[in-house]
């Protein structure tokens, strides 16, 4: 059996921590095929499972935060420095008139911007979308609330937020920032999925469809039609002759059709409501504040 072999011109590519691993995997590669497996076999099992850790950060969504924190700060882009890729030690990186522009591994994010702010680094990073206060340093960052929904390289789709010491701390929004991301962010998921562009149908109100009932549902809005009401189609007259439509539907008279709009009428107030309430919903449970926490909003 040929022994597995450490070639370091490969190695000296990779970080200490690369490095170390992947001598270690050869040294027991010879111990491990004992179990019958081939080296192939071996080698794939050894690949790493991606997380929130993989997500290389698509060219153009960079090249929006890229411009944007230029724009922003008043800054060269030729002075940002992104020291987190595989094999990488952000920790060994000359850092001298340099700010850090990119999207770093979320599972060591406070240790991250520990170092950043300890050594005195200008930084601008994302961050996990769904968390307002990474660790506890948040006297020491603006936290910017995005929440988009970025699809990565590797296909996952994460709500991605930012934080930066470039200006005081505190928390924000930044809707300019979240359309040019989002812009950006569909052309990706197009390019991905191939999806064609497809016409979008205005139906007339007559016309029942599954979509418009499962609408309702998702708004609270209990409605029946019967039979009588109801002429079953699979396309209108007017539709392109190659055209249908979609799971088909039905024509409805006009009490019926009366109805379904009084209905919609309800939903879209809801949906309104909704709107309004942002993450709060009308069946959860209610918290009120604590006295200690109503003296420390100011309330008496």
């Amino acid at each position: 059996m040929e022994h597995p072999q450490v070639d370091n011109s490969v190695l000296m590519k990779y970080g200490k921590a690369e490095r170390l691993s992947r001598i270690l995997f050869c040294i027991n590669l010879e111990k491990e095929m004992a179990i019958n497996k081939t080296y192939e076999e071996l080698v794939e099992s050894a690949k790493p499972k991606l997380t929130t850790d993989d997500c290389y950060t698509p060219e153009n969504i960079y090249s929006v935060v890229r411009d944007y924190v230029a724009e922003r700060y008043g800054l060269d882009p030729g002075t940002f420095v992104r020291p987190f890729y595989p094999g990488g030690d952000y920790q060994a990186e000359d850092y001298t008139g340099k700010v850090v522009v990119d999207n770093p591994p979320f599972s060591i994010l406070r240790k991250i911007m520990d170092f950043y702010n300890e050594n005195g680094i200008k930084w601008f990073l994302f961050t996990p979308g769904m968390s307002t206060v990474i660790g506890t340093n948040y006297r020491e960052k603006m936290h910017i609330c995005l929440g988009a929904a970025v699809t990565y390289e590797n296909g996952a789709t994460v709500r991605t937020s930012f934080a930066t010491n470039l200006e005081p701390a505190g928390i924000r929004t930044d809707p300019a920032l979240l359309n040019a991301i989002n812009a950006a962010n569909e052309e990706n998921r197009q390019k991905a999925k191939k999806i064609k562009n497809m016409t979008a149908w205005n139906y007339p109100p007559q016309l029942l469809t599954a979509a418009k009932m499962n609408y309702l549902a998702n708004y609270g809005i209990d409605i029946s039609f019967s039979l009588d009401d109801l002429h079953r189609i699979n396309k209108l007259d007017n539709q392109p002759a190659n055209k249908n439509v979609y799971g088909g539907g039905y024509l409805l008279n006009p009490t019926a059709a009366d109805r379904l709009a009084e209905a919609e009428a309800e939903a879209e107030a809801e949906a309104e409501k909704r709107r309004r309430r942002g993450w709060n919903c009308a069946d959860g449970v209610t918290i009120e504040l604590s006295d200690r926490e109503r003296k420390l909003c100011g309330i008496d």
